[in-house]
């Protein structure tokens, strides 16, 4: 059976008064189930079984920030362990060599003091927010939710309904073409063609609308994200060019 010191100050600690029961015992177990170099693997599911409540990481790593630093997927790192335990950790000490083959095995020791190096252990959460940070740039990049429909369209049952038949390559390639703003008015005006003529069925939602938007971009001259009017002379050459094509050629 292990046994190490317990810091019975921690009952008089801020920051542990401050955590919930659940998250003081969380915290407890943490600390009996790492290894002797202050190294937990990390396992929600006994942890969840022993005391009776379901955990989220994300949560858990918030609520113990500063105190336990993830150093991988699977392994954790209980940052104040080290000092607390062992003082100044010294190659000659037989009990002090088995913690620094650890440490230097997950390299977050530092060669020169034998300290456990903040520099090293803190470049894998930045690894990790940087990994978060391309995530959500991935997400940005979809603008679709799990629905399948436009983010920027959800709120609309009726055309989330339609857009739902569309598949997200096809929606993603819309919104590099046209704004939202534009999507949303001419989706509202082909639902409601479609209502209007109920004996002309379109089973091929995405080549019905890619087309219809393309006809309607023609026609109000729509770009990547804008509108733009039209002016009165624009207007007039684009009526006369409808009524007489030869027109548009100079003829």
């Amino acid at each position: 059976m292990a046994k190490r010191f317990t810091d019975t100050n921690k009952w008089d600690d801020n920051w542990f008064l401050s955590l919930s029961p659940e998250y003081k015992l969380f915290y407890n177990f943490i600390l009996d189930k790492c290894d002797h170099a202050g190294i937990w693997k990390v396992n929600f599911k006994l942890a969840n079984f022993l005391i009776g409540k379901t955990f989220k990481e994300e949560k858990v790593l918030r609520e113990f920030s500063g105190r336990i630093v993830p150093i991988s997927k699977e392994y954790w790192y209980v940052s104040k362990f080290i000092e607390f335990q062992y003082g100044q950790l010294r190659e000659k000490n037989n009990a002090h060599r088995g913690v620094v083959k650890i440490l230097s095995k997950f390299n977050i020791l530092d060669s020169t003091s034998l300290a456990p190096s903040q520099e090293l252990i803190s470049s894998y959460v930045r690894a990790q927010d940087k990994d978060k940070d391309k995530d959500k740039d991935k997400d940005k990049d979809k603008a679709i939710t799990k629905k399948g429909c436009l983010e920027n369209l959800s709120g609309d049952s009726e055309i989330e309904t339609f857009l739902c038949q569309v598949s997200h390559d096809v929606q993603k390639r819309w919104l590099e073409i046209y704004s939202v703003e534009f999507i949303k008015s001419e989706t509202s005006k082909a639902i409601i063609w479609i209502l209007s003529n109920p004996g002309k069925k379109r089973t091929n939602k995405a080549g019905f609308m890619t087309n219809w938007l393309s006809r309607a971009s023609e026609n109000s001259k729509v770009t990547k994200g804008k509108f733009y009017r039209e002016s009165a002379q624009e207007k007039q050459d684009r009526i006369l060019n409808m009524e007489n094509p030869y027109h548009a050629n100079g003829n």
